[in-house]
């Protein structure tokens, strides 16, 4: 069970120059993004790829046909009288109108169906990169250059993987468009601009109304994204990452992410049907100006007010303009470091590593124990423990003391199994477990800094158990433990009421009712090792003098490990240890410890006399407050 080792920071590229590690690299991250919007929706992206293809092709075959209508109607390279040829050319005519309005089609359906693309993908995208935080140790997220790849990855996951795809074909199309738009308006009759201008008139204001509904839908969607960013940072955050780990709920989370993403994925699909026929119909009307532009052309081809050159140039740089040449310039100019924002999440996501669940049957809680336990956090260049041997005895319980810093939570999330050791041995029922997934599952943890779930009260105490439906009978037995039913019960929506005022309707706490609560979801779990650090510190003294002269009830038939620096709280434990930078000093029960006057001798005293009238028998008198007084 000894520390896996960190993974890279990156992923090498392949090539012994560089320039096939560039080429090489490369290659590999068009893969990856190729394989990213496979697994999204394979579907939707062969009929996105089969439009872009279509619409190129259309381009081809609309220079072709432009080329077949100039040799046909100058045979001999001359101008001739265009009232002569003009039968001719009709049919040649026809073919660029058909093909320009199908490439609007194409376009308009091919960019409806990209913009759904996109939403699949940035989900897939951000899905791979929460998974691998879901399976991530929690010693990980003490490291900087962890949570570095992990924002990196985040932020390639929302756009870059399309970017990459579609920048190449959009490029070929750009590049063409471009040419043929520069040689067309270079030689354009004057007096079409205005029919130009009038023809963008419909899909402006289409546009502008597409980009309302849109925005509409964002707020609409708002509080919906923000609570999937919620559960992200659930999964994701270094200060919750101890209890998420320690209860199991990534997969659950995972869960609820994933259906949030869903909403958002289903209203944008609707929008997009909704205005794809708005903006078919404002086409429609923006073609049908064109054709009115294509006979004053014609009118005047035929009337030999231009040359036929001419009207045929300008119809050639009237459909040009019909192209997506701008999208193109806005996806060249953030192609630039596409391939190192992809290369980023392909490194963090590369191994596929699937949610391991919890244990089918973890074993009976004997006795759980270390014997020379040594951990360093990860760049750390001192041990936070140092061959720490103790024991918990099933059924009794165990505390540990100390000042802040010793090691005492550390501790605790080892015999937890949060956090996996360096060196020595960790027992449970004499044997070195095959899974710290077992520890888990046979412990239940109230960390001294709790997460406060900005989520619904019964969510709050259920995550006590994940894998299983919730009990809302169990639910309130917990809180009424735990002494908080009353409470919650009096809330505005009871135990449905939303905690925390990050979210609408909700409701806060006080710290004391937050920790209540936490007890609340440890009894609600109800595992056979009970880990309680600093229990007590958000309580008021009566609360806490509750909670410490019934703990024994209230946790019959369970190992409690009882982490404080209040000794008052420890002073009835079964056995108690005395940690010191991360070296037990000293065990033993509360009698034997003051007997031995000691290190817990010396802590316990130093409290004791913050709570007494007058100075103990052992202190000598003093002056306080300028008031001389003697030893009582």
């Amino acid at each position: 069970m000894d520390r896996d080792r960190k993974a890279p920071s990156g992923a090498a590229l392949p090539g012994n120059s560089p320039t096939g590690q560039v080429v090489g690299g490369l290659l590999m991250v068009v893969l990856f993004a190729a394989r990213l919007m496979w697994r999204a929706d394979r579907s939707r992206l062969l009929v996105t790829i089969g439009l872009q293809v279509v619409s190129a092709a259309g381009l081809g075959l609309a220079v072709l046909a432009l080329r077949g209508t100039l040799q046909h109607a100058m045979p001999s390279g001359h101008e001739v009288p265009a009232g002569a040829s003009l039968p001719a050319l009709l049919p040649g005519i026809a073919a660029l109108v058909v093909l320009a309005a199908l490439n609007g089609i194409v376009g308009i359906v091919r960019d409806a169906q990209q913009r759904v693309l996109s939403i699949k993908v940035e989900r897939e995208a951000l899905g791979q990169v929460l998974r691998v935080t879901a399976c991530a140790e929690p010693y990980q997220f003490e490291d900087p250059d962890f949570h570095n790849r992990v924002e990196r990855a985040l932020f390639a996951s929302r756009t870059k993987p399309l970017v990459l795809l579609f920048t190449a074909l959009s490029l070929l199309q750009a590049v063409l468009s471009t040419v043929a738009v520069a040689v067309a308006f270079a030689t354009m009759v004057w007096w079409l601009a205005p029919l130009l201008v009038v023809a963008t008139v419909p899909t402006v204001r289409t546009a502008k109304r597409v980009r309302q509904a849109r925005h509409e839908v964002h707020r609409e969607l708002a509080e919906n994204r923000r609570v999937r960013e919620y559960l992200s940072r659930l999964v994701t955050g270094r200060r919750e990452a101890q209890e998420v780990h320690a209860l199991g709920l990534g997969p659950l989370l995972l869960q609820r992410w994933r259906a949030r993403y869903e909403h958002d994925v289903n209203r944008q699909t609707e929008l997009n049907r909704l205005l794809l026929w708005r903006q078919l119909a404002a086409r429609g009307l923006s073609d049908m100006i064109v054709v009115v532009a294509l006979g004053g052309l014609a009118a005047a081809a035929y009337t030999e007010s231009i040359s036929l050159a001419t009207a045929l140039t300008a119809l050639a740089g009237l459909w040009m303009l019909s192209t997506h040449v701008r999208n193109a310039g806005a996806m060249v100019a953030s192609a630039g470091d596409t391939v190192l924002y992809l290369n980023d999440l392909r490194s963090l996501t590369s191994q596929d590593t699937p949610l391991s669940p919890a244990p089918g049957s973890a074993p009976a809680l004997r006795s759980l124990s270390t014997r020379d336990l040594w951990f360093c956090y990860p760049g750390s260049a001192e041990p936070t423990l140092r061959g720490v041997t103790v024991d918990l005895p099933a059924g009794q319980v165990i505390a540990l003391v100390g000042h802040n810093g010793s090691g005492k939570t550390t501790l605790a999330k080892i015999l937890a199994g949060i956090y996996p050791h360096d060196r020595g041995e960790l027992l449970l029922n004499g044997r070195t477990p095959e899974d710290r997934a077992h520890l888990r599952e046979l412990s239940t943890v109230v960390f001294q800094d709790f997460l406060r779930y900005q989520l619904s009260v019964t969510d709050n105490i259920a995550f006590g158990r994940p894998g299983a439906p919730v009990d809302h009978d169990a639910v309130r037995r917990a809180a009424q433990r735990a002494g908080i039913d009353t409470t919650l019960r009096d809330l505005d929506h009871g135990y449905d009421t939303v905690l925390g005022k990050e979210f609408a309707q909700g409701t806060d706490l006080s710290v004391g009712q937050w920790q209540h609560l936490a007890l609340a979801r440890a009894f609600y779990r109800d595992a056979p090792l009970v880990v309680l650090d600093e229990p007590t510190a958000s309580l008021d003294p009566q609360a806490e003098a509750r909670l410490l002269a019934h703990i024994r009830r209230l946790f019959t038939g369970r190992t409690v490990l009882l982490i404080s620096h209040r000794l008052h709280s420890v002073r009835d434990a079964d056995h108690i240890y005395v940690l010191d930078h991360g070296t037990i000093t000293e065990h033993g029960t509360h009698q034997e410890l003051i007997a031995r006057h000691g290190q817990y001798t010396n802590l316990f005293h130093t409290q004791a006399a913050g709570y007494l009238t007058a100075p103990p028998q052992s202190v000598p008198s003093a002056t306080l407050n300028g008031t001389a007084r003697t030893p009582a």
